[in-house]
C-alpha cells in the first residue's frame, strides 16, 4: 500500500469515529513554534497535545509511518500493532 490511515476517535474507548486522515510519504507534518507550545499539524489539520513531550511522540509516530511507507514495509499484524501500542504506553 502507498498510504496509511490515521483514525481519530472521540475517546480511548474507540466507539465514535471523529475523522480519518490519509498519511502518504508526502504528508506534511510540522511543529508550531512557541514557548512550551504543544501544537502541531498534519496536512493542514491542527492538533494540540497536553505536553511538548506528547507532541514529539505524535510527530515521531507519524514520521515512522512515513518511513515505513517509503520503504514499502508490509502491513503490520495485529500482534505487532499491540506491541507498538504497549511501547507507547510505557
Amino acid at each position: 500500500k502507498d498510504m496509511a490511515k490515521l483514525t481519530l476517535y472521540e475517546n480511548e474507548l474507540c466507539q465514535r469515529l471523529v475523522m480519518e486522515i490519509s498519511v502518504v510519504v508526502g504528508t506534511i507534518c510540522c511543529e508550531k513554534v512557541g514557548v512550551n507550545c504543544s501544537c502541531f499539524c498534519i496536512d493542514g489539520h491542527q492538533f494540540s497535545t497536553r505536553t511538548c513531550a506528547e507532541r514529539k511522540l505524535w510527530l515521531r509516530a507519524i514520521s515512522n509511518i512515513k518511513v515505513k511507507l517509503q520503504n514499502r514495509a508490509p502491513t503490520p499484524s495485529g500482534e505487532l500493532i499491540r506491541h507498538y501500542r504497549s511501547a507507547i504506553e510505557e
